[in-house]
């Protein structure tokens, strides 16, 4: 009696299974980009000397550069809309200027990258940079924009300079320098 109670079941599961071919379902086309997206993206493009496709959901909105994504700040003033990126608006051609000429300073002259173009970091950031011969180098951002610089030209040193220390690793020694009788 068990089969027979489960047979209607499995005949509609057939039939079903073996109906019509799939359907294509039709995809709807992208939204229409609303006036302020247009707005921002005209106003960045413009700024940054590139193009900036903006997209904005009730709680954000980022801007796409092709090899990198802004996070905008967008605020609501008796006067309309306003925007910024949100962090600091880096460029990675001053940092890999500087870097050139400080690789040729060592005589060890060689390509390097240092990744998108432009990109929003918060201050303190750690920007790596690739060379050419498995070495790298580091830039930190300031809050003001300016940045300091590491290069480890060795390949080993490089990659293991390139990972973050387990929290483990990370001593909280206050605001002394760690000598003695310094706390």
């Amino acid at each position: 009696m068990g089969r027979e109670a489960n047979f209607p079941a499995c005949a509609i599961a057939i039939v079903i299974a073996c109906g019509d071919s799939p359907r294509e379902i039709p995809v709807p086309p992208p939204p229409t980009p609303s006036h302020l997206e247009l707005t921002i993206a005209s106003q960045l493009s413009a700024t940054l000397g590139r193009s900036a496709i903006v997209s904005c959901t009730p709680s954000r909105c980022v801007a796409d550069l092709g090899d990198a994504t802004l996070p905008l700040a967008i605020t609501n003033s008796p006067d309309g809309w306003t925007w910024q990126v949100s962090g600091l608006l880096v460029r990675a051609q001053p940092i890999e200027d500087y870097l050139r000429d400080a690789l040729d300073d060592l005589g060890a002259k060689q390509r390097l990258t240092c990744g998108a173009a432009i990109r929003s970091v918060e201050p303190g950031a750690r920007i790596e940079c690739t060379l050419e011969h498995g070495g790298k180098a580091f830039a930190t951002i300031r809050a003001n924009g300016a940045f300091t610089t590491e290069i480890v030209l060795d390949p080993a040193a490089a990659s293991a300079r390139s990972q973050e220390p387990p929290p483990q690793m990370l001593l909280d020694r206050g605001s002394g320098s760690g000598a003695d009788g310094d706390d």
